[in-house]
């Protein structure tokens, strides 16, 4: 069962302040995913224990 309705995600850029990128997961956790960068900070991945997706940042 799922206790979120929807998950949205905004990505800002550290030198502006501005949004870079919005990510809207397709598939829900059942309650909160998981996100991380990569080192390089290129990467954004958003996540629950059964699926990892990754974005490629602008």
């Amino acid at each position: 069962m799922h206790t979120l309705k929807q998950e949205h995600f905004v990505v800002y850029s550290t030198d502006t302040g501005e949004p870079i990128a919005e990510v809207t997961p397709e598939e829900l956790a059942e309650e909160q995913s998981w996100t991380a960068f990569s080192l390089d900070g290129s990467m954004f991945v958003v996540g629950f224990p059964l699926r990892l997706t990754l974005y490629r940042l602008p």
